[in-house]
């Protein structure tokens, strides 16, 4: 939507089109729900009107072969002839050579099809710089969207070594702009890449981008006097800053929230009036009526992919539990209202680690800091989804189990204290 993300395009922009003659990295990261594909896909579309983009892949789970890894270096080398029809002859020229290419793994098949016809023509590209004192840009730009969304860990990490390896063999100022979520995996990669070229990686945290607010309410605004033109009878100032206010609060910053609301309040079959009080959970949604789909669809393919599934509920319900406590130091040794890993794990009797281990799946919906930070929730509506059975349907928090799991630790800690020298419970306590 215009005048949303404007600062983040522009950061993008001064990357892509900065004078560094050499090739770079930039990682867009944040959870589920940030908006990376919107952004990835305006700002290569604007690069493809200016004759900018080299290639581009926006991976899905969603849609047939779109989450397959080994169909990313053929769906570059295509737009590659497009972007340089000098390189046609070359990648024509390696495949009638080894007609089993597409079966090759996937370094084979960058060093085929992208990089040696990209060296075959650096140096005429460069001759052509010279020619226009650099006033005539060429293409640079490569675009991975969805990497975690490919399928296979090791797959993900592997395109980003061999991106790496891309860096190192063309000499050229190719920029290569990759989103995903923080999976652990992918952070240590990103990692290795940093370590390797000093100063060519730079990331985006959407997740702390302290303009997202702003552009929610601003798409807000903006749709929800879409829905006050479909309804000549709503005031003109309804819902009212308030209500806009709330539902910026609930999106905790995550455009997947609002896309969803409106998606369901703007239809001229219902009462937008009514529909906004069901959203808000003033009215309850008649049978049949699934007024957070999207977002439903989000949290359910996150959790039953996730491994640890039983043991995450038990952390996720301590967490909620934690959220609602009074401050005061308790008999564990810390603020009653603290989630952080360390007490979490002394609560559930698991050994040190364990709160990291369970939680390697869930870097999408939680932001897990040093042993002693709170575990944060990314999501304000990601608990509504937790304590509804409708919607959860399996992976439903069941919150009375969990307050008894915590009293009976309080009762350990009371019966025993020694039993607090160590993580795991006295089964004679």
């Amino acid at each position: 939507m215009k005048e949303t993300r404007v600062e983040l395009g522009r950061e993008l922009d001064n990357w892509e089109s900065s004078k560094t003659d050499s090739s770079t990295f930039m990682w867009v990261y944040g959870g589920a729900g940030t908006g990376k594909t919107a952004l990835l896909l305006t700002f290569a579309d604007f690069c493809r009107v200016h004759g900018r983009s080299a290639g581009a892949f926006f991976a899905s789970n969603r849609i047939a072969n779109c989450n397959d890894g080994d169909r990313i270096v053929a769906t570059l080398a295509v737009q590659l002839m497009q972007a340089y029809p000098l390189t046609k002859k070359y990648i024509n020229r390696a495949i009638r050579n080894d007609s089993l290419i597409f079966s090759r793994g996937r370094q084979v098949q960058t060093q085929a099809l992208i990089v040696n016809p990209i060296q075959r023509i650096a140096k005429m590209t460069r001759f052509l710089e010279s020619l226009t004192l650099g006033h005539v840009s060429y293409p640079t730009l490569f675009v991975i969207d969805g990497l975690d969304e490919i399928t296979g860990k090791d797959v993900q990490s592997d395109i980003i070594k061999i991106i790496g390896d891309t860096m190192k063999d063309i000499r050229l100022p190719l920029r290569f702009l990759i989103a995903s979520r923080p999976e652990p995996h992918i952070v240590d990669a990103v990692g290795q890449l940093q370590l390797c070229f000093p100063g060519r990686v730079s990331q985006i945290d959407l997740s702390e981008n302290a303009m997202a607010r702003r552009d929610i309410e601003v798409y807000l605004q903006k749709k929800f006097a879409e829905v006050r033109s479909m309804h000549l009878e709503v005031p003109s100032d309804w819902p009212g800053p308030d209500i806009i206010s709330q539902l910026a609060d609930k999106a905790s910053g995550h455009f997947i929230y609002v896309t969803t609301v409106m998606t369901y309040i703007i239809t001229r079959y219902h009462c937008p009036d009514k529909r906004l009080s069901i959203i808000r959970g003033l009215l309850q949604a008649p049978p049949g009526d699934t007024p957070f789909a999207q977002l439903d669809f989000l949290y359910t393919y996150i959790t039953a992919n996730a491994n640890n599934q039983h043991d995450i509920l038990k952390v996720l319900g301590q967490l909620l539990i934690a959220r609602d406590m009074p401050s005061n130091v308790d008999i564990l040794g810390s603020p009653a209202n603290s989630s952080s890993p360390k007490r979490l794990e002394v609560i559930l009797g698991l050994n040190p680690g364990d709160i990291r281990r369970v939680l390697t799946d869930m870097h999408s919906l939680l932001k897990i800091g040093n042993n002693n930070e709170d575990i944060k929730i990314l999501h304000a509506s990601f608990p509504d989804f937790l304590f509804d059975p409708f919607r959860s349907k399996t992976f439903v928090v069941n919150i009375a189990e969990a307050r008894i799991e915590l009293g009976l630790r309080y009762i350990r800690a009371i019966c025993n204290p020694s039993c607090m020298c160590n993580h795991n419970f006295n089964p004679l306590c």
